[in-house]
């Protein structure tokens, strides 16, 4: 007994922390745009153009990776 909350309180309960947190953020980033323009330092969420000529990802895709890393760290 005493060996099962040891691993419930040493593991079990920080990583259902740590899933509750990233859960939150990435909903965060998804749908506030305030909190989005913390991490990648745009203000609206318009679209910048297309990287190279015929090219699919935009540097608005860029720009959101960026932001998501930044998140990250």
């Amino acid at each position: 007994m005493k060996n099962f909350r040891k691993i419930f309180f040493n593991i079990v309960i920080p990583v259902l922390i740590i899933s509750a947190v990233l859960v939150l953020m990435f909903f965060a980033y998804e749908t506030s745009d305030y909190f989005r323009s913390l991490f990648t330092g745009e203000s609206s969420n318009g679209v910048l153009g297309s990287t190279d000529q015929g090219a699919t990802e935009t540097l608005a895709d860029r720009v959101q990776l960026a932001g998501r890393i930044a998140m990250f760290i």
